[in-house]
């Protein structure tokens, strides 16, 4: 952080955000999926305190630009959901309605793969703003943050080599931007859906019959190893 500081790449303001202020070892923990069979637990890192923490925050930021880019398809909350809802102007009772999930959507991101899709759209965009240093060192920057943390459970000491964990600053900005660029690659061969809306790892979709919706979920689960839908 110091060296990007003092070859000018980043700003005296940007060095003091994302130098490492904290020493807590992050924390994995899980909490009950209680709505799921046999209640299997969700994977939470608790990155709070951390070396790691404030980089990862800052990149969060850097990242909005790809994330707005990449998320044409998404919606911000339920309320947005029903505005959206509330336009249709067919009845439902005339088509096919339907909602698709992508199973264990944080740890199947492929880490590499994805770091890589927001470096090209960063990078390689003119209308979007670009870093100030070399895309080297954002890739480094984002490996430092992601694949580079440590962290305990059960009082054994582990590393996230691949995926996306939740609570991490970047966990929802990474999954939502590969996700969003997998949509894109589908809407360029696949017949749209007369609706799609998506949060995160649910989507919902409408179309004319069921047939047109397991055609459109082959191509959905054709899209890429990692995107396993249901």
């Amino acid at each position: 952080m110091l060296q990007l500081s003092n070859e000018k790449l980043i700003s005296k303001t940007e060095y003091k955000a994302i130098r490492p202020t904290g020493s807590q070892r992050p924390r994995m923990y899980g909490l009950p999926k209680t709505h799921k069979k046999d209640v299997p637990l969700r994977p939470i890192l608790s990155m709070t305190g951390s070396a790691q923490h404030e980089l990862a925050k800052w990149l969060t930021s850097l990242l909005q630009p790809v994330l707005q880019d990449l998320s044409v398809n998404c919606v911000s909350d339920s309320f947005t959901f029903v505005k959206e809802v509330r336009n249709f102007t067919f009845s439902p009772s005339s088509v096919f309605l339907c909602s698709f999930d992508i199973s264990s959507l944080f740890t199947n991101v492929p880490l590499v793969e994805t770091i890589q899709i927001c470096a090209d759209v960063l990078y390689n965009n003119n209308v979007l703003p670009q870093p100030s240093f070399p895309r080297d060192i954002f890739v480094e920057l984002m490996q430092l943050a992601t694949s580079s943390v440590e962290f305990s459970f059960n009082n054994n000491m582990y590393r996230q080599t691949d995926g996306v964990a939740m609570c991490s600053p970047l966990g929802s900005a990474l999954a939502n931007i590969f996700v969003g660029y997998q949509e894109e690659k589908l809407f360029n061969f696949a017949n749209r859906p007369l609706a799609y809306f998506r949060y995160v790892d649910d989507t919902f979709a409408v179309f004319s019959n069921e047939d047109d919706c397991n055609t459109f979920l082959s191509h959905l689960n054709s899209l890429h190893p990692s995107l396993p839908m249901k």
